[in-house]
């Protein structure tokens, strides 16, 4: 049997220098105050940093606001868009994209993105 932890890290905590000693305490401490060895469970870990959380939010905000607007561009093709309207859609996919570019590698983005794939909508 497997137990998952999803475990969101501060900035601090998940930089690079200090990572693996904090990630190692934590399963440490998690296995000693729960005692899973007894119980002969397999752990796993998925770490995820506050700004890559914030990013992956940020992406998936970004997409439904625009699918809206183009199911609403699509069904209302007599209306006008104001030039304000259009360049705000524009900037929320500028920064969606650019969050994408610095998590586009992490196992969470990369769920994310399968599942908008084969999703229907």
């Amino acid at each position: 049997m497997v137990d998952f932890f999803r475990i969101l890290l501060t900035d601090q905590a998940s930089r690079e220098d200090r990572l693996r000693a904090v990630t190692e305490r934590i399963e440490r401490e998690l296995e000693k105050a729960a005692g899973f060895g007894q119980f002969g469970l397999y752990l796993y870990f998925n770490y995820r940093s506050q700004s890559g959380a914030e990013d992956l939010r940020k992406v998936a905000s970004a997409f439904d606001q625009l699918y809206e607007l183009r199911q609403s561009a699509d069904s209302e093709n007599a209306g006008e868009w104001l030039r304000t309207s259009a360049l705000n859609a524009v900037g929320l996919a500028s920064d969606a994209f650019a969050a994408w570019r610095r998590i586009r590698t992490e196992e969470d983005a990369q769920g994310y993105l399968l599942q908008l794939l084969v999703q229907r909508r």
